[in-house]
């Protein structure tokens, strides 16, 4: 896709608004000043995503794919806004560095974390920046979430989403049977780091939550962090569900 087709969709969306949220064809054409034989052919592609929803009489309007996306844009911002009471409670119960995450694609953003007592330094995982989702603990319960045969995804697609990822098929099957996903080492050889889910409305899986440690700590408080982690994971989601209270 060339620089002047992404503009002329930037163009193209901007004339949709709450004022005029209808445009026919010729409307498009004439306002974006190109033949209607380039109008149509960008309306019918963008329509062929959910972008863009036909109406009748040759009319369009934003499509079901942009509530979505926006309905994702605000989970986004909502979970960073209510997560930092979560994430500072579980660093002062656990003394170890708590973060928070979201998939971007194949890579994990990481969107806020907390230090702990035990100074840990993880390459690259600061808030802002991405890893490849399949190196960290986070990424992989996102990725497994993702990859979850349902309605609107096939085995064979889920199957898909997978390698794309490079995340095993009976890995995912176990990160969402157990709950929890573990990075031992992949990251920083040093480091270990054990994650969660957080759950929105209809337990879909919109986050995750983990905290870093040592291999040594890791090794001597398994069981209790990762129940932790879990305890925490599951207050966000409820905070979140009630609107963050």
């Amino acid at each position: 896709m060339g620089l002047k087709t992404i503009e002329r969709l930037g163009d193209l969306f901007a004339l949709f608004t709450a004022a005029r949220p209808e445009w026919s064809l010729a409307e498009v054409a004439r306002e974006l000043q190109v033949p209607r034989s380039t109008a149509h052919g960008l309306l019918v592609s963008v329509a062929a995503t959910g972008l863009l929803d036909p109406v009748g009489q040759g009319r369009y309007r934003l499509g079901p794919r942009i509530t979505e996306l926006n309905d994702v844009r605000m989970r986004r911002r909502d979970v960073g806004e209510v997560a930092g009471d979560v994430l500072h409670s579980l660093t002062a119960e656990t003394g170890e560095t708590s973060n928070l995450g979201v998939l971007t694609g194949s890579r994990l953003l990481f969107l806020d974390s907390v230090p702990g007592r035990h100074h840990v330094s993880v390459t690259g995982a600061r808030p802002g920046t991405q890893l490849a989702a399949v190196r960290t603990a986070m990424g992989k319960i996102l990725l497994a979430h993702r990859a979850e045969p349902r309605a609107a995804l096939t085995e064979e697609r889920a199957a898909e989403v997978l390698a794309g990822a490079g995340l095993r098929r009976t890995a995912a099957e176990a990160i969402r049977r157990d709950g929890i996903a573990y990075d031992l080492g992949d990251v920083s050889p040093e480091i270990r780091c054990v994650a969660a889910p957080v759950r929105c409305e209809a337990g879909t899986v919109v986050a995750a939550l983990s905290i870093s440690t040592t291999a040594t700590r890791f090794a001597q408080h398994h069981d209790r962090l990762t129940d932790q982690v879990r305890e925490a994971a599951a207050l966000l989601g409820e905070r979140l569900r009630s609107g963050g209270a």
